[in-house]
């Protein structure tokens, strides 16, 4: 689905991500971890196109970047989501499902709000009138309803308290159950343990380790995946 090959990407002089390389496959759910600063941001970035200038090369469903129908297959969530505040919670998710030759299908997005418990009648409000947390899970509610092949998140459960995390995560499978597949930034490790099917360890700019939950564990010889993370960045 996403394949990164010799990526780079420096800031002035300093190199944020070194030479990464790695693919996620097609119907995975993909989690990239690493410390704050580790640069995962910026490769989620560098793959929605919002990042211009990098070396290397990239694909999403075998369209390379830069071309006019790159975005075509995936929709992406920042970590920090502002909706717009003109808009109501309807009218948002309307104009972005727009974006994808999609409506709006009613009822899936009111069984995506009752999973993420969110209010109905909030749709129905401007958005300049949710809390932080409200407005995330408008975010998360377009994103899981729309027909994009490809979801893409960075930091999904900024700003979500534990209930609204259970929740997300409980409707990202039963995304990915539906055939999506997904592509997530996150410090939380515990999150990839019962999430991913394939994860990404970035340190200091430099990916460590692409593969499976488990064959992250077995490589580092432990049975927990946050000693294994501690493990391998200390190496």
């Amino acid at each position: 689905m996403i394949k990164v090959e010799n990526l780079s990407k420096a800031y002035k002089k300093n190199l944020a991500v070194k030479d990464v390389s790695f693919e996620v496959p097609v119907g995975s759910v993909y989690g990239l971890i690493g410390l704050n600063g580790a640069g995962k941001t910026t490769i989620i970035k560098t793959v929605t196109g919002l990042i211009k200038k990098f070396s290397g090369n990239i694909t999403v469903c075998g369209i390379e970047w830069g071309r006019k129908d790159y975005r075509r297959n995936f929709v992406f969530l920042p970590e920090l989501f502002t909706p717009h505040h003109f808009l109501t919670g309807w009218e948002y998710i309307s104009f972005m499902n727009s974006l994808h030759d999609a409506g709006i299908d009613r009822d899936k997005t009111l069984a995506l709000a009752e999973k993420l418990a969110f209010e109905p009648a909030l749709l129905n409000k401007k958005c300049r009138t949710y809390s932080k947390g409200t407005a995330q899970k408008l975010g998360l509610i377009q994103v899981l309803s729309t027909p994009a092949k490809l979801l893409i998140f960075d930091e999904p459960m900024s700003g979500l308290d534990p209930l609204a995390r259970a929740q997300f995560k409980s409707a990202l499978i039963e995304a990915h159950e539906q055939g999506h597949t997904v592509f997530l930034s996150t410090h939380i490790l515990h999150d990839i343990d019962t999430m991913c099917t394939h994860l990404g360890v970035i340190n200091k700019g430099e990916l460590l380790f692409s593969g499976t939950p488990s064959g992250f564990k077995e490589k580092n010889e432990v049975a927990d995946l946050e000693k294994a993370f501690l493990k391998e960045i200390a190496k």
